[in-house]
């Protein structure tokens, strides 16, 4: 596997660090004490792996924009049709008693 990923360096774009090392800094700061010593090992193997970065500039902007104006617009998120802890009741039908 490391002559593969020797012969074939992985490409990444700052952008994605930037959230990648977001994410652990946001994991860091609401785990648990006993914990944020794995997640700081995890992240710094992460950074140690990095080689190759695209730098974000504006050609590279324009080119995400392009991009991102094909895809199809994400779907809203779900509605109720009841609030939360409203439980609708049925009318008494011909079995009630």
């Amino acid at each position: 596997m490391l002559d593969y990923l020797n012969r074939h360096p992985k490409h990444v774009s700052a952008m994605t660090i930037l959230e990648r090392v977001g994410g652990y800094a946001l994991l860091w700061r609401r785990g648990a004490e006993e914990k944020r010593p794995a997640i700081e090992i995890s992240r710094t193997s992460y950074l140690e792996q990095v080689r190759h970065v695209w730098p974000v500039d504006a050609s590279v902007a324009v080119v995400a924009g392009e991009i991102m104006a094909l895809l199809p617009d994400p779907p809203t998120p779900p509605r109720r049709a009841q609030p939360i802890g409203r439980i609708p009741r049925r009318p008494p039908g011909p079995m009630a008693g």
